[in-house]
């Protein structure tokens, strides 16, 4: 209904607009009673593509305003034309209308209308949390069992009707790996993601796999980086063996054993 009421609205206030946009000229003439050209009320000017003139089912002329229009009008003819008026509080109406449209469709008002005129950061934050909520269930509950689980059974079906995986099972598992949601504040993402692991509330692989990526793949593509660039002695910030997290390039050799333990110097 909310959308019925819009768009009903919003033709309404185009042919408002319409109408108020056609600027016209009307002149009376006192010689003739017809007008000049020839017209029914000297208004008209819808006609057919023979140049014939419009008439609705009752034989009345149909009469139109363009915009630019200037008619001669009859001898003794008046008329009385409505002036539309621009409703003055249109633009809380749709945006009121828009913010229940996207409260029943489960997405943040910003991402529905793509307006951030009237928001802050907190508030379109607040909105877009609730969306992600949203979208995580509709994944698990609605995307992975109906669409997602049969595919994989019919792909191992697949494979064992191609000799390709045993007979004797009857279940594969499968994980699936959701998509990463994008962030729009990936610097406090990755400061929460960092204390939760160190705080054992969540482990690493959950972490990556949130990211919408392959845990044991982000460890191979870790050990291969830091490989190649132990190989061409390059050193950066995004190796935590070379450089700590507040910029101090860490020992490249551990002490062993048999080094003698430091010695506290008295003053």
């Amino acid at each position: 209904m909310s959308l019925y009421n819009l768009g009903s609205m919003t033709d309404a206030e185009r042919v408002r607009a319409t109408a108020a946009s056609c600027l016209t000229a009307f002149v009376e003439n006192e010689d003739s009673d017809m007008g000049s050209p020839p017209r029914p009320n000297g208004v008209t000017t819808a006609e057919d593509v023979t140049g014939r003139l419009v008439r609705d089912p009752y034989g009345q002329p149909v009469e139109q305003f363009v915009p630019g229009l200037i008619s001669y009008l009859a001898k003794g003819t008046k008329i009385t034309v409505n002036q539309p008026s621009m409703p003055s509080n249109y633009d809380a109406y749709v945006r009121t209308n828009l913010h229940e449209i996207a409260s029943g469709v489960g997405l943040a008002y910003e991402v529905l209308t793509g307006d951030f005129s009237n928001g802050n950061f907190a508030l379109a934050r607040l909105g877009l949390n609730e969306q992600h909520r949203l979208i995580k269930v509709l994944r698990r509950l609605v995307f992975a069992p109906q669409f997602c689980d049969p595919v994989w059974q019919w792909f191992c079906e697949a494979g064992q009707m191609a000799g390709l995986l045993p007979m004797d099972v009857t279940e594969f598992p499968v994980r699936w790996s959701e998509p990463r949601i994008e962030s729009i504040d990936r610097g406090a993402d990755a400061t929460a993601d960092r204390l939760e692991m160190r705080n054992g509330t969540r482990s690493r692989r959950d972490i990556i796999a949130a990211y919408g990526l392959d845990p044991d793949e982000v460890d191979q593509d870790i050990k291969l980086d830091q490989e190649n660039r132990d190989t061409l002695g390059i050193v950066t910030d995004g190796d935590p063996r070379q450089v700590s997290i507040s910029g101090v390039v860490q020992p490249t050799e551990a002490p062993t054993s048999d080094d003698p333990p430091p010695t506290k110097k008295s003053s």
